[in-house]
């Protein structure tokens, strides 16, 4: 399997804003059959890297540099195109309820086609 085809993710100079709190800019690149895990203080980032990730972002975060998941960029693609196609497991129950709201719009969409 060639070296691209076997990347599956891929972060060039990722930078999350809010008011108050930059993250990055992070690169950093993942091959078939590895798993990621961020590791840091409390308030160093890793919930924002996973939302980022997940594009599961407050409205007012502006997110620049380029995060391709399996050869597409996610910052490119439509919203419905994004859920459900990742595997986060976030450590707050508030960060659960939006990603069953997605889900549920996800299986909803489903059922109209």
């Amino acid at each position: 399997m060639s070296e691209v085809l076997n990347e599956i993710l891929n972060v060039q100079g990722l930078t999350v804003e809010y008011p108050g709190f930059t993250l990055g800019p992070c690169s950093f690149s993942m091959k078939r059959g590895e798993i990621l895990a961020a590791a840091g203080e409390s308030g160093s980032g890793k919930t924002t890297l996973a939302r980022a990730l997940s594009r599961l972002l407050e409205e007012e975060a502006a997110v620049a540099g380029e995060v391709v998941i399996a050869g597409s960029s996610l910052y490119e693609k439509k919203e419905e195109e994004v859920h459900g196609s990742d595997g986060t497991v976030f450590h707050r129950l508030s960060e659960f309820g939006r990603m069953a709201e997605s889900l549920h719009e996800a299986e909803s969409s489903l059922g109209k086609r």
